[in-house]
């Protein structure tokens, strides 16, 4: 249907959030964010230096992920798997750049992944009771085929999965939404 211009308005701060955010985590500088955002390059340095003072824990765990890679040449996951990454020894500042910006990404999205097969192990079972079945998994998302009459209870189902999966100091929040068809999903 058409959109109104809030939810233009909000879709577009959304992605601009997102951008921001994962940008950040990542290693993005100024000049980046500048081009991401619209921002002029002054502006985002400036918002660069709020959010680390704001959110010193984010500054701390990017330092602390540079310090484990360059240590021991590999990051863990959330649950332990291991990934390599040779090329942060190297003497070339780009490949090594490159290195540290994929150990921070393989601590936070290797977790994540790790988060959701948990989730989806506990969750099996329970689903397939109910008729229902995972048909894919897309990042952070689960598309699940229930019959309708049983679509509240594997909606609590994969909530109770998902939130419970792990034990974080945040708490893991997930929204279900039950639709008929995959393109009403949000």
């Amino acid at each position: 249907g058409d959109r109104t211009p809030l939810q233009d308005k909000y879709s577009g701060a959304r992605f601009a959030a997102k951008t921001i955010n994962f940008g950040i985590v990542y290693g993005m500088g100024p000049q980046s964010l500048a081009a991401s955002t619209g921002y002029t390059v002054a502006e985002a340095e400036r918002f660069l230096t709020l959010y680390m003072s704001r959110y010193g824990g984010v500054k701390d765990f990017i330092e602390r992920t540079h310090s484990i890679v360059e240590r021991c040449g590999y990051v863990r996951t959330l649950t332990g798997r291991k990934r390599r990454l040779p090329a942060v020894r190297s003497k070339e500042w780009a490949i090594k750049g490159g290195a540290l910006r994929q150990a921070v990404n393989s601590r936070i999205q290797g977790s994540a992944a790790d988060i959701i097969k948990i989730a989806m192990m506990k969750m099996l079972q329970p689903l397939r009771d109910l008729g229902a079945q995972i048909l894919i998994q897309v990042h952070d998302e689960l598309i699940v085929m229930v019959p309708e009459q049983n679509a509240e209870k594997a909606a609590a189902i994969v909530k109770g999965c998902m939130e419970g999966a792990t034990v974080l100091r945040v708490p893991l929040v997930t929204e279900p939404h039950i639709v008929e068809r995959w393109g009403e999903a949000k």
